[in-house]
Formats: structure tokens, C-alpha cells, sequence
């Protein structure tokens, strides 16, 4: 999910009117905030149950993934971004846990 993108950047980028390095932020910014809340997160799967921060995360990163294409600027593209990687963090936070 987090690297979903990366085939469609150059279409990012000209639906966006950016550059290669604009639109390659798109990519930076879900894994930045994944890599910045997957602690936290693992530390609240303790708390209300890891089996419910995964399904919690992959239904909420996919609900992102479905909206993220009807963004209209590519400030609100990013903001979703950020969502979805701060979603998606409950996967691996939980389940190197059940490892």
C-alpha cells in the first residue's frame, strides 16, 4: 500500500503540475509518518488488542488507498499520505509482536 504509487508518479506528477522530486514525496511522506508513529502504535495494540490495531489499520489504509486518487490538490494528496501511513503502522507494530 505504501509504495502503491510509485508505478503512477510521472502521472502524479502531471496531474499535479510538479516535478519528479515533488511528486516522489508522495512516497516519503506515508513512510516517514509510518516510521514515526509504528512505536506508538505498538504500544496502544498492547493496550486494546493486536488483532483489533490490524484490522483497524488495514481497514483505514484502504479506505485512504480508495479516496487518495479524488484528491484535488496535491496538498490534500500529501495530508492523505501521511493518513495512510500512519495507518498502515498497525500492521507491523502488532504483528512483530505475534512473531
Amino acid at each position: 500500500m505504501l509504495y502503491a504509487p510509485q508505478p503512477v508518479l510521472p502521472q502524479i506528477a502531471a496531474e499535479y503540475g510538479l516535478g519528479p522530486g515533488g511528486a516522489s514525496l508522495a512516497l516519503s511522506a506515508s513512510t516517514l509518518a509510518l516510521a514515526l508513529v509504528v512505536v506508538p502504535v505498538a504500544m496502544l495494540s498492547e493496550r486494546v488488542g493486536r488483532r483489533r490495531v490490524i484490522v483497524v489499520s488495514v481497514l483505514l489504509a484502504g479506505v485512504l488507498g480508495v479516496v487518495l486518487p479524488f484528491a484535488p490538490n496535491y496538498e490534500l494528496f500529501l495530508v492523505l499520505r501521511v493518513l495512510q501511513g500512519v495507518a498502515a503502522a498497525g500492521v507491523p507494530a502488532a504483528s512483530m509482536a505475534y512473531l
